[in-house]
């Protein structure tokens, strides 16, 4: 699951609109490849041509459910039936096959063979050497090829496919040759040398006479007849690793049908027994265990156990590789093996298995599954053992949305190992805390950090992996609580030693930092500290944590945010990677808001976006989900879309997300909300319905990270703006609480909202009546976003001035800044806008709703 999405957002990001970029996947598809299909056919926005090659199928065949889909999302879906060879084709290919001079004189063959094969040339290749074994096509004394019609047309046996012609010229060969190709098909489409050898040596059990070179020689000889055939070919990896191939798929379905459906399970434990005997699990791991796996109903009492083990080893190897849904499967057959009394005498091995099941079982979405698991992990295992239980717990509540029972849940788990937090926080709680953290951190460097003792504490480190948790979760439920939780992380640490935990805790403190208003430099110190010391300990668990909260919350004031973009869509991917699927869609929240504050194009942001929204669909995280839509739908509507008016722009809603539908909307949501349609509101040019907004989200205790100021400016300008046509002193009240918001963020972040401040004090300047200055700052602001290439703001920017002049009848003036502000929002991606202001200049009448009041 994991492989196919970051293959998806890859494809996106590395090719260009100018270029079309055809990709091959040359395999055999199974259930996996087809569903690895749809999601790159569905999930690619630049040009691609997919182009699937497959022989006519039923239609409950996964292949026709596949093409379904992508119609189903107004994929352009084109059926191209290929024919069969046509009667002239079929003629000249027999001929060429048996080196008659004139097509003709093979003429009825050829008709009877395209008759029979409809034209398929394999099938015709095949069809010609069964006449050949028939005795019906012979080599006459002459050097010629002789047949007799009327012979061929009475006894030659018929096929309907071309599966059904290669399995009747299998049956024919020896029996222990069947027996080995039978049990290579068992084996996949590719054999190699050393397997092959276990699979002659089960081919020959019965006879014990057989040495080793005898069996290599045996093996030899039957992969000489099988490539004499046409069934298999010989070759060798890049390894220089000899291995045999089936020719076709055909070739390999004709050789499994050999085996009776009920005897293939039997089939297959064999198989793995003999493998796992001869050649051992270290190096065919999941050969071994794919084996085990297809016959585990079957497996005796004596080998359940070292099964179970099998299993485990190839579900961790999945798991390792992000491959969820395999390594699911594997333990599944793992906890298959189990049975009651191995709790009490194989322990380890059935807490392992169940715990690493119900987490992976979690990525999968296997509800049920994790139920179950959970349940008799809760009841079986020890006390140390059930907090962790508890915290897979936790994790699958966070996963299907239940973020209140999940951040009790894991408070009440915390008490139980002695982490105990206030029933009622209270600012000294915060305080107290925040001193004593920060006494414990003096004077403490990454290195000073690296030299202490690893935890080996279980509980401290599994109380430590919780309040990770629970950081992240307290934004979403309790946010009072997120400091006391990030204090208590870094204070375990330290008291205890080092965990992966650690550059997390550290993050987090210095990201508290910043919400409590310290200086600037300490929160940049400890985020330097905490990718320090991941780059140290290289933990793959905790990395996207780290990079959304360095990058996110910290670095986003002290470095250009442009630059913070680039890091946190590198986190996105690296978290679908590891499977942080939780803060991996954080980065992706944070890079679609700064990305859309650095200027970035709308169509490129919008892909990003879309992806985004793909991801935050596949694994069922609402509220991330509806916090992407909700910037999604401003995007699409800045972009602009022929079915609705100028003045609905403004409004947030559409296909992608809808405000008037707040019964799905929880408080974070609903903050992300308002401020978005803040933002939309006011570029549209409808200030009353920005106003309307920004009074609503006023008593809001929102979270001032970089993006918080960004909606404070829109707000303010919104404010101005509406006191110009209204006089309304409320307006102005409003207007001057947001500048000084801005202000302080400005102190935090001269590098990124300098520019704000700048048009902001040109608007009020203007209100103030002090023209002179206003103008200055309207010339500095536009320099400025110019520098910064922050287009939106340099297009706002050149539009207030040119209003500016408009209210001064200064018409020259006007209209060249407004034609700049129109040139630049359409090179931003907003034609909308750009058509408004177009209007405007025209002297065209506009949509109510979108008139600019200057």
């Amino acid at each position: 699951m994991i492989c196919r999405l970051v293959y998806s957002y890859l494809m996106n990001e590395t090719s260009t609109l100018e270029a079309n970029l055809f990709r091959l996947l040359h395999k055999w598809a199974d259930a996996s490849s087809l569903d690895l299909l749809k999601t790159l056919a569905s999930g690619a926005k630049n040009p691609f041509v997919f182009v699937f090659t497959h022989r006519p199928v039923e239609e409950d065949h996964p292949l026709q459910q596949l093409l379904r889909d992508l119609k189903d999302c107004r994929m352009h879906v084109t059926d191209i039936k290929v024919n069969g060879l046509s009667e002239d084709n079929v003629r000249e290919l027999v001929s060429n096959m048996l080196e008659v001079k004139r097509a003709d004189l093979c003429g009825a063959l050829s008709n009877y063979l395209c008759r029979v094969t409809n034209g398929n040339p394999l099938f015709v290749r095949q069809q010609i050497v069964s006449l050949f074994d028939d005795g019906l096509l012979r080599f006459d004394s002459s050097s010629q090829w002789t047949w007799d019609m009327a012979e061929i047309e009475k006894k030659c046996k018929l096929h309907g496919d071309i599966v059904s012609a290669i399995t009747y010229k299998m049956k024919r060969l020896p029996s222990i040759l069947q027996h080995i190709l039978m049990l290579c098909a068992c084996i996949g489409t590719r054999v190699g040398h050393d397997v092959l050898n276990v699979l002659v040596r089960v081919g020959i059990s019965r006879d014990q006479s057989y040495n080793n070179q005898d069996i290599e020689a045996l093996a030899k000889k039957a992969t000489s007849v099988a490539t004499q055939e046409g069934l298999m070919v010989q070759s060798n990896d890049v390894k220089g690793v000899g291995f045999v191939e089936f020719v076709h798929d055909s070739a390999h379905s004709a050789a499994y049908s050999l085996i009776r459906p009920e005897e293939r399970a039997s089939c297959h434990l064999q198989l793995g027994l003999a493998l796992l005997k001869y050649l051992g699990s270290k190096t065919h791991l999941l050969l071994v265990a794919t084996q085990l796996a297809r016959g585990y109903k079957l497996i005796p009492e004596e080998e359940r156990i070292a099964a179970a083990k099998i299993f485990l080893l190839a579900g961790y190897d999945f798991q390792t590789a992000t491959a969820f849904l395999d390594a699911h499967f594997f333990y599944a057959r793992g906890i298959s093996m189990l049975r009651n009394l191995d709790w009490a005498s194989n322990y380890w091995l059935s807490c392992d298995l169940y715990m690493k099941a119900s987490e992976v079982a979690i990525i999968t979405k296997a509800h049920d599954d994790v139920d179950k698991w959970l349940d008799i992990l809760l009841l079986k295992t020890t006390v140390d053992d059930q907090f962790t239980a508890q915290c897979i717990k936790i994790k699958f509540l966070v996963s299907i949305e239940e973020m209140d029972a999940a951040f009790d849940l894991g408070l009440k788990a915390l008490a139980g190992v002695g982490v105990k937090f206030p029933s009622h926080i209270l600012p000294l709680h915060t305080l107290a805390a925040f001193a004593k953290t920060r006494q414990l951190m003096r004077g403490k460097s990454s290195a000073k950090l690296l030299e202490r003792p690893v935890i080996s504490d279980k509980r401290i480190g599994a109380a430590l992996r919780l309040l990770d948790n629970l950081a992240t979760l307290s934004l979403k439920t309790k946010p009072k609580m997120l400091p006391l939780i990030c204090f208590r992380s870094l204070q375990l640490n330290l008291k205890h030693g080092i965990s992966p935990y650690m550059p997390n805790a550290v993050a987090w403190y210095g990201a508290i930092h910043i919400l409590l208003g310290f200086p600037l430099a300490e929160a940049c110190k400890l985020g330097d500290i905490a990718l320090s010391i991941q780059d140290q300990l290289g933990s793959a668990e905790t990395k996207t944590h780290v990079i959304f909260l360095c990058h996110g919350a910290i670095f986003s004031f002290a470095k250009k945010i442009a630059d913070c973009a680039s890091h946190l869509r590198n986190g996105f991917v690296y978290g679908l990677k590891s499977g942080d699927i939780p803060h991996a869609l954080m980065c992706s929240y944070f890079h679609g808001v700064i990305s859309f504050h650095s200027g970035q194009k709308l169509s490129t942001l919008s892909a990003s976006l879309d992806k985004y929204r793909s991801v935050a669909s596949e694994f069922n995280t609402v509220t991330m989900l509806r916090a992407n839509q909700c910037l999604q739908q401003a995007v699409v509507n800045l972009i602009g879309r022929s079915d609705i008016s100028y003045g609905e722009h403004a409004l947030l809603k559409g296909d992608t997300f809808d405000i008037d539908d707040s019964s799905k909307h929880n408080a974070f949501v609903t903050e992300q909300m308002k401020c978005t349609q803040i933002m939309l509101a006011y570029i549209f040019g409808n200030f009353a319905l920005a106003l309307n907004v920004a009074e609503d989200i006023h008593n809001m205790k929102r979270r001032k990270w970089i993006s918080f100021y960004f909606i404070e400016f829109f707000r303010a300008m919104a404010s101005l703006s509406m006191f110009q046509s209204s006089n309304n002193k409320h307006h102005l009240r409003i207007s001057e609480h947001c500048m000084k918001m801005v202000k302080k963020g400005h102190k935090k972040s001269p590098i990124n909202l300098s520019l704000y401040v700048y048009l902001l004090d040109a608007e009020y300047s203007v209100i103030k009546k002090k023209y002179k200055a206003a103008e200055k700052l309207y010339y500095v602001a536009i320099e400025q976003a110019a520098i910064a290439g922050v287009i939106q703001i340099h297009a706002l920017a050149c539009e207030r001035f040119g209003y500016y002049h408009m209210l001064h009848g200064d018409g020259d003036m006007a209209l060249e800044q407004l034609r700049t502000a129109s040139t630049l929002y359409l090179t931003w991606g907003s034609k909308p806008k750009h058509s408004m202001l177009l209007a405007l200049i025209k002297g065209q009448p506009i949509d109510d709703d979108a008139v600019v009041k200057v």
